[in-house]
């Protein structure tokens, strides 16, 4: 429960033991495939190191979270009612000083839980910094003001005018003497932003300098010496804070927090990035190994591999292909039979294979104009060869009888192939250009929907009449995978945003969006009664969802 003084701005605080937080489920998953690293479902606008212990605090949106270093399990949650606009972390790591957006601030004793309420004279609170020694907690506001409290009473003994802007960066030097403030007032002008920085004697209490310098300074911090001032962004220059003057940077930028991404970077992940059902519905693979989905078994492959560009059942066997153009095959009970089945060339891009899984088609990515490959499974012998307008990133797509390939290029063109005649059969400008990332068919042979990269759309294409037929909005996010119901006219699309969406292909209104995602979701599979719908995710997980009713 939050703590007395705290109810208006944080809505729950939470704590678990390793690994219990990641068995919850979202509202609509069945149950999830793989354990969750680091999941922090906003964007993370800042990692932390917790000295002394092996967590990680991540703060972003409206949360803030505590992480096992080792495991990416979450330990503790702090839920707020708004954006964090303002934190700084003690130096003994037990205490997080941290403003909501439009709100005062707070200090959360972490091994405690408790919390304590302080505010500024003058406006919001931007920006926060503790004092190297733990005494002393600066905030800066809105209002260019930056008060200084003493610790651990949060009374306020101190405080000056800073400058007419945000201070958007405070820092103390190492003696905990002098503190810092920064303002940059961008401005879209030939000469550019200008910076403010204060230098306060905090012992004195008095001005020792105030200056302006071209440029943006956001983040700023004290060399280990304590003579010079700089920021992270611009570390080649400092402020020599004797005379004021901006020189060289003698010493440069201290060492950088990891980003989350490099943190969820597992060797041994699995990113999800493709995902095959088999025909009987028991297993799920992806380019790691099998899950056994009654049993929630994972049986990794002999020598997973990253760079996969494409999976599929044939019948009891599974078909992985890596993108150096080599194709091995797995006995899928045990996942132990191993065998070079075809050389395709280095840079395969993508390689779909028919429903049937009797053809697979080979779209590379080297040379100016590559042919994409249609091949017969049981002998690998190539059936056919052909290219595609005059545009890289080719990314094909079999018919529904496995007769016919749709493919797309980056330069708009779709096209439709007979397989065994090796002919086209038609050929189409789009106006949708841009690198194909996803293309499916809908079952009832008539549409083709299809999205690229940086694209916040998705493009339905009537084969029929080789024409537009609308357009599905995924508004701010761009879709990565797409798949269609098997049953009516529906189609899942997942985004970039850790979201998948349901879209009602006649209104072109979305149905339904599901989150629990804490990545890019790039594989989506139907089952084939259509009542799962199972989503891989860059944060190596794959969640099932009740798609019944959709």
């Amino acid at each position: 429960m939050p703590a007395r003084g705290s109810q208006q701005a944080i809505v729950q605080a939470r704590s678990w033991r390793a690994g219990e937080a990641d068995r919850s489920l979202p509202e609509g998953c069945l149950f999830r495939l793989g354990s969750l690293r680091f999941a922090h479902p906003q964007h993370c606008g800042e990692v932390i190191r917790l000295p002394g212990s092996n967590h990680i605090m991540t703060v972003g949106g409206d949360s803030i979270r505590i992480f096992d270093r080792a495991s990416g399990s979450l330990l503790s949650l702090l839920q707020l009612r708004a954006d964090v606009t303002a934190r700084a972390l003690s130096p003994d790591g037990r205490a997080l000083a941290f403003s909501p957006k439009q709100e005062g601030g707070h200090l959360w004793s972490i091994d405690a839980g408790r919390f304590r309420r302080f505010g500024s004279t003058d406006g919001a609170i931007q920006s926060l910094a503790f004092s190297p020694d733990g005494a002393l907690l600066a905030a800066g506001t809105y209002q260019g003001a930056v008060d200084i409290f003493t610790l651990p009473s949060l009374e306020r003994i101190d405080g000056f005018r800073a400058c007419e802007h945000p201070v958007d960066s405070l820092a103390f030097s190492p003696d905990s003497r002098r503190l810092a403030a920064s303002a940059t007032l961008v401005i879209p002008v030939p000469d550019g932003s200008q910076a403010s920085i204060a230098i306060w004697d905090v012992a004195a209490s008095k001005r020792i300098h105030d200056l302006q310098f071209a440029g943006e300074w956001f983040d700023i911090f004290f060399s280990p010496d304590g003579r010079y001032l700089s920021d992270r962004v611009y570390s080649y220059e400092a402020i020599d804070t004797h005379s004021g003057e901006m020189v060289v940077n003698p010493h440069g930028a201290p060492e950088r927090n990891p980003s989350l991404d490099e943190l969820r970077q597992d060797p041994d992940a699995d990113p999800i990035d493709r995902m095959a059902l088999s025909p009987d519905g028991r297993h799920l693979a992806t380019a790691g190994g099998l899950w056994t989905l009654e049993s929630q078994q994972f049986t990794p492959f002999p020598d997973p591999v990253r760079g996969i560009a494409g999976l599929a059942f044939q019948g009891t066997r599974l078909l992985r292909v890596r993108s150096d153009g080599l194709v091995d095959v797995f006995d899928p009970p045990s996942g132990t039979e191993r065998r070079q089945a075809v050389e395709l060339g280095t840079g395969t891009l993508a390689a779909v294979f028919s429903s049937a899984g009797d053809l697979m088609a080979a779209a590379g990515e080297r040379g100016e104009h590559p042919p994409v490959r249609v091949f017969r499974v049981a002998d690998w012998n190539e059936l056919c060869r052909f290219r595609v307008g005059q545009g890289r990133g080719q990314l094909p797509c079999f018919s529904g009888d496995g007769r016919r390939l749709v493919v797309a290029d980056q330069l708009g063109v779709v096209e439709e192939w007979d397989i065994e005649g090796g002919r086209r059969i038609s050929r189409a400008k789009t106006g949708f250009p841009g690198l194909p990332r996803c293309l499916a068919l809908c079952s009832d042979e008539k549409t083709a929907a299809l999205g690229v990269w940086d694209c916040p759309k998705i493009l339905l294409w009537d084969r029929a009449a080789r024409s537009e037929r609308g357009w599905l909005v995924t508004q701010d996010t761009c879709p990565l995978s797409l798949a269609f119901h098997t049953i009516g006219r529906k189609l899942a699309a997942g985004c970039r945003d850790w979201t998948v969406r349901f879209f009602d292909l006649d209104s072109g209104e979305e149905l339904r969006r599901l989150k629990g995602h804490t990545g890019a979701v790039t594989s989506l599979v139907f089952s084939n009664d259509g009542s799962r719908l199972y989503s891989g995710s860059r944060d190596s997980t794959v969640l099932a969802w009740d798609a019944q009713g959709v």
